[in-house]
């Protein structure tokens, strides 16, 4: 069964999260397992300190792997922090068959190309994503697989890291015992789980707010336009509140979570919460209302940066499939409000599709990046018979078939 089991691995600053996905004899992905727990050694999405982050993904993988009855050993691991960048790059390759016939190791040269042109010592290149191919003469070709011509060129976006943040990415990932060189960004990864063509095609931005950064990515006839990390998350808004509040970040975070709004209006103008029923060391009470004007603030300022992203590539309020939020950062009350009159646009949740999830707990945003991944790992090439791009290659169907009535007979 291992061959056929595909695993994403989210490191967040706040939790790490596995998710395990299984194909079925159709080819479309069932997850079957997952698992969080509190990331140590992350700060930003990058790793801090080797020893303690090792520990956290090591716990989460064993959560998962006795979830799922499979050991875990390669997996797609998402790439989270503000530095990662961006860049458009061209390749040209000739066609290397003998009649002009374009191959899947055709689009991998080209890309290998485009790659090299804007490759870096300080940074390292972790994914890219061809926006379009011409061939010979023509242009605007999305899958040139089976095409004839003598020129292949594409035009890709290239995600860089820097190099000595993916260094100790690597290391950490090795010490966990998982051999994996496969890296991807979460952003993508959350797009690719709760986006659909129809809204590629009509235009609409993906913001996944996590612990302390915000991705955003901007999608409009059917190609990428921005794929961003802002600094910015959810944990701002404790940190606000703690000192605004003058209270401890721990509790300032239990104030968020239990009685948290962004939309102050709606709070009773007296509404009071004793903080003694949260932490035995306090014994004053705060008005609910300041706590909801000071998330407002904050809320509205992540927002205002992601407006600011949108208006620099001149897609302000003109995204005609919306806003997309996900991630657990999204779950605070008033979020969807606030990000509607910020952004101008339709708002709404986002969560997985396309795939089958048979664990409940999974089927929450703050799980979106890591099935995200799954489903990035699947699309890519990742399962055996499975091409650049997600081609089905000749004979998968067959052969999955032929694994699952031996696990039957």
């Amino acid at each position: 069964m291992k061959d056929y089991i595909i695993a994403g691995l989210d490191i967040g600053s706040a939790n790490i999260r596995v998710t395990v996905g299984q194909v079925d004899a159709n080819g479309k992905i069932n997850i079957i397992g997952g698992a969080e727990q509190p990331a140590d050694g992350v700060i930003k999405g990058n790793i801090v300190a080797i020893e303690d982050a090792v520990a956290s993904i090591t716990k989460c993988l064993e959560k998962a792997e006795r979830m799922v009855g499979v050991h875990i050993d390669d997996v797609l691991v998402g790439v989270s922090g503000p530095q990662m960048l961006a860049q458009i790059s061209k390749g040209i390759v000739a066609i290397s068959k003998a009649n002009g016939e374009i191959q899947y190791s055709d689009l991998e040269r080209v890309k290998a190309v485009a790659e090299n042109a804007i490759s870096s010592i300080n940074q390292e290149n972790i994914y890219t994503i061809p926006r379009s191919y011409s061939v010979d003469s023509q242009m605007g070709i999305k899958d040139p697989v089976g095409m004839s011509g003598m020129r292949l060129e594409t035009e890709a976006w290239v995600m860089q890291v820097p190099a000595a943040q993916m260094k100790n990415l690597r290391k950490t990932v090795f010490r966990v015992g998982i051999e994996s060189n496969n890296f991807a960004p979460g952003i993508l990864a959350a797009a690719e789980a709760v986006l659909d063509k129809k809204q590629k095609d009509l235009g609409v931005v993906v913001i996944n707010i996590g612990s302390s950064t915000t991705g955003v990515a901007v999608f409009e006839e059917g190609e990428l336009l921005l794929a961003k990390v802002l600094p910015v998350g959810s944990a701002h808004i404790s940190n606000d509140i703690a000192l605004l509040l003058r209270v401890p970040v721990d509790l300032a975070e239990k104030i968020k979570l239990q009685y948290g709004t962004a939309l102050p209006a709606e709070v009773g103008e007296h509404a009071e919460i004793n903080l003694a029923d949260l932490s035995e060391t306090e014994t004053d009470c705060v008005s609910l209302r300041n706590v909801a004007e000071i998330i407002e603030a904050r809320v509205e300022a992540i927002f205002k940066l992601i407006d600011k992203e949108l208006r620099a590539l001149g897609k302000s309020g003109k995204l005609p499939a919306g806003a997309i939020l996900t991630g657990n950062g999204v779950k605070l009350r008033g979020m969807v409000e606030i990000a509607k009159r910020e952004l101008k646009l339709p708002v709404s949740m986002g969560r997985p599709h396309s795939v089958f999830n048979i664990i409940d707990k999974l089927n929450d945003e703050a799980f979106t990046s890591a099935i995200g991944l799954v489903m990035l790992a699947f699309k890519d090439g990742d399962l055996p018979g499975r091409g650049p791009g997600g081609h089905m290659l000749p004979g998968l169907v067959l052969r999955v078939k032929k694994w699952f009535k031996s696990l039957v007979s």
